[in-house]
């Protein structure tokens, strides 16, 4: 028979924020993976019904992931598209958009200038050292967004194969877990 031992409450409060501190960093480190992986785990389950009554109707297990992935697929471009072309039209309308900020950007200027008795030149010369300021940041901004752009695109391109495999491996991983947690009792 296995004797259990005591902790403390300081040791125990202590361990657990350990492990809270070491599970979150691995979270932190693994993001790159587990964020897709989190992401597929739900598009999957979403998905897993429509899968289900296409397997009823006698369809192949690989063939109904396969079309629904796809029809999922073009349904999410279809809706990028939609976004896209209302991106498009919003940025042909630009033009005018900045005529309006500029008219009352002056206009603002000539309010402050008037309300608070300083010289149009000094809050020109502000704006414009606010604005030189910006730009020198500009090269890390265009770091993190190319950055950015290529997790992006990991992620949309091991999506559907995160997907497919949770679909295909279902039946494994439902056992897996259940397994897993088959031993462990609440008292």
């Amino acid at each position: 028979m296995m004797e259990t031992t005591k902790l403390p409450l300081y040791a125990k409060l202590t361990l657990v924020t350990i492990g809270l501190l070491a599970f979150f960093y691995i979270l932190y480190i693994g993001q790159d993976i587990l964020v897709p992986l989190i992401f597929a785990t739900v598009i999957a389950i979403l998905l897993n019904p429509v899968i289900n009554f296409l397997c009823r109707k006698g369809m192949n297990k690989v063939l109904a992931i396969l079309l629904v992935l796809i029809v999922a697929l073009v349904t999410i471009g279809a809706l990028m598209y939609f976004i896209g072309s209302q991106i498009s039209s919003f940025t042909e309308s630009m033009p005018a958009l900045k005529e309006k900020i500029a008219a009352m950007f002056k206009d603002l200027t000539n309010w402050v200038s008037h309300k608070f008795n300083i010289p149009k030149l000094k809050i020109a010369a502000w704006v414009n050292k606010t604005k030189g300021e910006g730009m020198e940041n500009s090269s890390a901004v265009i770091g993190e967004t190319i950055g950015t752009l290529g997790g992006v695109l990991v992620l949309v391109f091991l999506l559907p194969v995160y997907t497919f495999m949770i679909l295909f491996y279902k039946p494994l991983l439902l056992d897996f877990i259940a397994q897993l947690f088959s031993g462990i009792s609440i008292k």
